[in-house]
């Protein structure tokens, strides 16, 4: 049996952007390991990307051939004639209700730039209906936005000059291998790993303390940092207070809001140990160099946003911001280095929250009658995503774009195959560091099925747009042409990697604002309100795989406080003002006696965004999916 060895990288959605020898046997991938010439992956990798053939290019879901719903089942049929059938109800649709009937979701189901082609379809429509925001960063996004001007974060690398690295909701290793892997050798010279999480993570599990908080106390114990440290370097006269007032916008405002608030308050309010709270403001307070690398789950609460500006706040506040070892680090635009613009822009869409979808599409005017869904699956990934599947089965026409049969594909009257990760070309970059990689067609796909790039070529086509189609390659010439000949090299394949120069520490030269100054936020007046009662539903990522990937042996376990429930082997009864959930209940003492944890994703029946009614965060659109409180009721089976 003879084998290959291909160098690529995975477009899976994750920061690391791993680059991978994939070895090739009978036309099927049967190894992949991390490659060591790649300068973040150093050889190594994470699980995910081990199960990745046999759960996803080798599924029972993989769909081969362009489907046709036919009452509750589907039929095969050709692309030509799925084109055919999406021409002819799109225009009758738009003869209807105009061009703004059309609406477009897009996911990252790969990270490729590629994708920018399919946004440049539906921009050069004379209209179309789409999302703001996002169900990942938008509102951490929107708030460093805000303070620095532009969000970016410093390169892994540099916590090897941090003396202290707080993984603050972030679950490294689980979620971002080789950052955790730095920090790791961060720690072996001398530098301190705290976690901050209402989760006894795999992170937290190997960091020298972790602080257990509960679920949407993070600003509440920002705020009491804060207050103590301007409070002592105030009543000091230290000069640092004088660097703080001249260096920002906002500030005065932004201390004497902090000043009417009572510490004690705010620690209770946090649920952190007093002793926990006293040993971070002493580390805040000293000449340490602190790296801050906040997770995604950290602004999925309503506050989203106002938790990543007090981060912020915090970091610019104690000489941490701009230096090396320092920062807010929660990451970058994937693709930053390609040439966005090629993508156009959606001044002439229609946007809808991307929380409220399910809630507000029924009340559009003129209404929603088409669908395209590409490289997402909204169905599982959205608040209450089972009525956004029903909106698609009752609108003319509903188009899903996916090599498997996902619960939203399952809802779509059509599905248009694709080729996966290893079946395609690409240029990848990554929102953790700076390498561009070249992703390469390691295997065939199945028989028949083409690349997305295709499939936006044939729509177009059946809509009669002339001019529009590029091939492959033209498409990942244009994205990559902002790198120069690097880009072209890596566009047609003669590159594997391309290290692109930048500055490894964030606004080390300054603050991309209109002054250049780092500007405080305006505190809202119901920011340091009670948290409600009860318990907090937790969705967090699943250790295994990625986002919806390999739902059918995912464990759906309601993981529950064992210091409040004592029913082994019972089940949980979950309730929401947004429905209700029976599930398997599994006892745990690595959750906060406030919270418990639902895997993301999960079919119905089984999905935590049943629970989540339609909301949005208070900056950027964001999801506050961590805002949701339930009721746990514990039967013996």
């Amino acid at each position: 049996m003879s084998k290959e060895q291909i160098r690529t990288v995975c477009t899976l959605d994750c920061p690391d952007a791993c680059g991978l020898l994939v070895t090739v046997a009978n036309g099927a991938v049967v190894r992949i390991k991390g490659d060591p010439e790649h300068p973040v992956t150093k050889g190594f990798t994470c699980s995910k990307i081990a199960r990745y053939p046999g759960r996803v290019l080798a599924s029972e879901r993989r769909v081969v051939r362009p489907l046709l719903r036919q009452g509750e089942r589907f039929v095969e049929i050709s692309y030509d004639d799925a084109y055919a059938i999406i021409g002819e109800r799109v225009r009758e649709a738009v003869e209807e209700h105009g061009w703004e009937t059309v609406f477009f979701y897009h996911g990252l189901g790969s990270t490729g730039a590629s994708a920018l082609y399919t946004h440049r379809f539906f921009n050069s429509l004379p209209a179309y209906t789409t999302f703001s925001g996002s169900i990942c960063g938008a509102a951490g996004i929107a708030g460093q936005t805000a303070d620095f001007g532009y969000r970016r974060s410093h390169h892994y690398q540099d916590c090897l000059n941090s003396d202290v690295i707080i993984f603050w909701g972030r679950n490294p290793a689980v979620t971002a291998v080789h950052l955790f892997e730095v920090a790791r050798a961060a720690r072996t010279r001398g530098a301190r790993l705290i976690t901050i999480d209402p989760v006894r993570t795999k992170t937290a599990d190997n960091s020298d303390l972790w602080i257990r908080i509960s679920p949407d106390g993070d600003r509440f114990l920002i705020a009491y940092l804060l207050k103590r440290i301007l409070s002592a370097i105030s009543e000091a006269g230290d000069i640092s207070y004088t660097r703080v007032r001249e260096g920002s916008r906002g500030f005065e405002e932004f201390a004497r809001a902090l000043k009417s608030l009572d510490e004690g308050y705010l620690l209770s309010q946090a649920g952190v140990v007093p002793e926990y709270a006293d040993e971070l403001s002493r580390i805040f307070a000293s000449e340490a160099r602190i790296g801050i690398w906040p997770g995604w789950g950290l602004q999925r609460h309503t506050h989203g946003g106002l938790v990543f500006r007090l981060l912020d706040a915090l970091s610019f506040v104690t000489g941490n911001s701009g230096v090396e070892g320092g920062g807010v680090n929660h990451g970058f635009d994937e693709w930053r280095f390609f040439d966005v613009a090629f993508g156009g822009t959606k001044t002439r869409a229609r946007t809808v929250p991307i929380g409220l979808l399910a809630r507000d599409i029924p009340t559009l005017d003129p209404p929603v009658d088409v669908f395209f869904v590409a490289g997402a699956n909204p169905v599982s990934q959205l608040p209450k995503g089972r009525l956004f599947g029903e909106l698609m089965r009752q609108a003319r026409l509903s188009v899903v774009v996916d090599g498997l049969m996902t619960e939203t594909a399952a809802r779509a009257d059509i599905i248009l195959p694709v080729s996966l990760m290893f079946e395609t070309d690409d240029v990848v970059g990554s929102y953790g560091h700076n390498v561009v990689g070249r992703a390469r067609r390691c295997v065939a796909p199945p028989e028949g099925v083409v690349t997305d790039t295709d499939v936006v070529n044939g729509v177009a086509d059946a809509l009669g747009i002339s001019g529009f189609a590029m091939d492959r390659e033209h498409v990942l010439r244009a994205v990559a042409r902002t790198l120069g000949r690097d880009g072209d090299d890596l566009a047609m394949g003669r590159r594997q990697y391309v290290i692109v120069d930048e500055d490894p520490v964030a606004y080390r030269d300054g603050y991309a604002t209109p002054d250049g100054l780092f500007h405080f936020a305006e505190i809202p007046r119901d920011a340091f309100e009670p948290r409600p009662g009860g318990t907090t539903l937790l969705s967090t990522h699943y250790e295994h795989d990625m986002h919806s990937l390999g739902l059918a042996e995912r464990t759906r376990n309601l993981i529950v406080s064992s210091s409040t429930h004592r029913d082994s082997g019972a089940t949980a009864l979950v309730r929401s003002e947004g429905g209700t959930l029976s599930l398997p209940a599994e006892l745990s003492d690595r959750v906060c006696e406030d919270a418990v944890v639902l895997y993301e994703g999960g079919e119905e029946g089984f999905s935590a965004n049943d629970l989540i009614e339609p909301c949005v965060t208070d900056i950027g659109h964001g999801v506050p999916f961590y805002s949701t409180h339930v009721s746990v009721a514990l039967d013996d089976i």
